[in-house]
């Protein structure tokens, strides 16, 4: 083959090649071509889903500011129900201020007027007090200068006492005058009367315990009744309310007012025939181990505000001889000894005499509870309606 035939197939195939070639790149581009369209529709598509979007926006926007318009509109007008509520009460409270202002103006000038009567009833007081206490001090004086004793045949006033229980040998204080009350009028010197009615030659000053009642205990004379004063004439064995009790020999006893005051007027409870009705008599000893001032304040407080259970409950544990299978139970001891309370009674200082005091109560008999280990006592649960205080006695020591 010569070389111009070679040239020939050359060209030939050159052109061949061309041709194939540019059938593979037209069909390459075809596909391009396709995948572009696939792309822009696609690109299309996603347009209108943003627009959508874009679209779905704007109205969630737009609701949005519509609702925070209408929010806001409400919260002013919260806010101004807010702010009017705060201005009617910060004009509430200015009246109310004022108001207070005034109430204090009025109550200072209520309690200087108040003051000012207080301290003339004071002074009315204490000038009636003092001219009451200088007319009972003149006049005890005097009677104790001009002494009339008394000479009594004492069995015959047990015997009598038995039977009518009204003419014991007394000792009765008014506001200013002291007197001596018997069956019999004979003259005794004072040593005589010393020795038979002033209990084992002791002279207990009356007067001055009377009136230490008064001023030391700091007791009205409404608190007191003379009618229940005595110092001699005490009978044995008694037996009050069917409880047995010693009877208080060797003190002087200060009546309290108590007639006429319970059960609507009705004296039984206090009577002294051991009659149905009557209550048992029993004593308490105050104060052992305290001061003279303490025992007086706690005699004042027992007086107004009745007795209250301590802590020293020795016997609220013990099985009580009037109710079979019960306690005691934790109360207020009393004994119908006056050797027992006088145990745990305090010392009290009189003018620079020292004397013993108990307090003399009839205690309900329903009420009272007895130890199966000690006789000596009676317990009471509740005090405020099963217990009165009727006398206060004292024993010089």
């Amino acid at each position: 083959m010569n070389m111009d035939e070679k040239i020939n197939i050359l060209f030939n195939e050159i052109k061949l090649l061309k041709q194939n070639n540019k059938n593979s790149f037209d069909k390459k581009i075809k596909i391009m071509n396709n995948k572009i369209d696939n792309i822009s529709i696609k690109i299309n598509k996603k347009e209108d889903d943003i627009k959508n979007l874009i679209n779905e926006k704007d109205i969630i926007i737009k609701d949005l500011k519509e609702k925070l318009l209408k929010q806001e509109k409400e919260h002013k007008i919260e806010i101004q129900k807010i702010n009017n509520k705060i201005q009617e009460i910060i004009s509430e409270k200015n009246k109310i201020s004022e108001n207070i202002k005034n109430v204090i103006s009025d109550f200072e000038l209520f309690k200087e007027k108040i003051k000012i009567r207080i301290n003339e009833d004071i002074k009315s007081k204490n000038v009636k007090i003092n001219n009451e206490l200088t007319n009972l001090i003149s006049t005890t004086k005097d009677l104790q200068n001009n002494f009339k004793i008394i000479k009594i045949d004492i069995d015959q006033l047990k015997n009598k006492e038995k039977k009518e229980n009204s003419n014991n040998t007394q000792i009765f204080y008014s506001n200013d005058q002291m007197i001596f009350q018997s069956e019999e009028f004979n003259s005794l010197n004072q040593d005589e009367f010393k020795k038979k009615y002033y209990l084992n030659s002791k002279l207990l000053n009356l007067k001055e315990i009377h009136t230490e009642m008064i001023m030391g205990f700091k007791l009205s004379f409404r608190e007191l009744d003379s009618r229940g004063n005595k110092f001699e004439g005490w009978s044995m064995n008694q037996k009050r309310g069917n409880y047995d009790y010693d009877p208080p020999i060797g003190w002087i006893g200060i009546g309290l007012k108590v007639l006429q005051k319970f059960d609507n007027s009705d004296n039984t409870w206090i009577g002294n025939n051991n009659s149905e009705g009557e209550w048992a008599v029993a004593y308490h000893g105050i104060g052992c181990g305290q001061s003279s001032e303490n025992v007086k304040n706690i005699i004042r407080i027992i007086l107004r505000s009745g007795f209250r259970a301590g802590h020293y409950q020795i016997h609220q544990d013990c099985e009580d001889i009037n109710h079979k299978g019960c306690k005691v139970g934790k109360g207020v001891a009393f004994s119908p000894y006056i050797r027992e309370a006088e145990d745990y009674s305090g010392i009290l200082n009189i003018n620079g005499i020292e004397y013993k005091a108990v307090i003399m109560v009839r205690i309900k008999p329903s009420a009272i509870r007895i130890c199966n280990c000690s006789s000596k006592f009676f317990i009471v649960n509740g005090t405020t309606n099963e217990v009165r205080p009727y006398r206060i006695l004292f024993k010089r020591c």
